[in-house]
């Protein structure tokens, strides 16, 4: 790719307009609330959900 590095997207790396959409109404519930000074992760090692430490149920 002759532009890696040069070009950047506005909506972030990714930018899926649902993951967009997803992240102003989180940040817009955070400061409606009174945590936006918390942060909270919400990601995990593909090693933790292969050993069955994520599991849902239905």
């Amino acid at each position: 790719m002759w532009c890696r590095g040069k070009a950047r997207p506005q909506n972030g790396g990714y930018g899926h307009p649902d993951h967009i959409q997803n992240h102003r109404v989180t940040m817009a519930t955070r400061v409606d609330t009174g945590v936006s000074d918390q942060k909270y992760d919400a990601l995990a090692a593909h090693a933790s959900q292969s050993a069955g430490a994520l599991t849902c149920s239905s």
